[in-house]
């Protein structure tokens, strides 16, 4: 999948544009469509929080890639945890940017038959220490940069949905 420019998933070099040209689709745009999501959270500035990445949708799915970003002026990135899908693993992430605020994961099914996961199923965990003062807030999307974010079933790619996240440090 290319998005265009017009795209809600398209990724800009400015985390604020990002985080702007992300649109709610309407309700029948989302009965049905693939979903990875961080539930809108408030953390404590000074503590490590570890936050689900969790999934709507997930069925039959093969294959995918994206890269996830977030403010590191805000939340440092510690580990991962919980991995929660078969063959994934910390191998399936590309950590080289996360002090920059960008992991790229990329995963498919090695036996090429699609997975399902029941709904709100976290796949993974992200665990950062808040580092960002108390009143602000830390955007956590799936983006398009480096990583092209493509998702497959076995009818070949689908259509990925993310919500905007939004972590208030208190």
């Amino acid at each position: 999948v290319q998005w265009s420019k017009d795209s809600p998933y398209n990724t800009e070099e400015s985390s604020q544009v990002q985080e702007d040209q992300i649109t709610q689709p309407t309700q029948q745009d989302q009965s049905n469509t693939f979903s990875l999501y961080v539930n809108n959270q408030e953390v404590i500035s000074g503590e490590q929080v570890c936050l689900d990445v969790q999934t709507t949708h997930f069925k039959s799915i093969i294959s995918m890639q994206y890269t996830l970003n977030w403010d590191p002026n805000l939340l440092q990135f510690t580990k991962l945890d919980n991995l929660n899908l078969a063959d994934f693993n910390e191998g399936n992430f590309n950590l080289q940017r996360a002090s920059k605020g960008q992991i790229i994961s990329a995963w498919f099914d090695p036996n090429i038959q699609g997975i399902t996961k029941a709904d709100e199923s976290t796949i993974y965990s992200l665990c950062f220490d808040v580092i960002g003062s108390s009143g602000s807030s830390s955007y956590i999307y799936f983006g398009s940069d480096p990583t092209v974010i493509e998702m497959s079933d076995p009818s070949g790619q689908i259509e990925f949905y993310s919500p905007r996240t939004t972590i208030s440090i208190q």
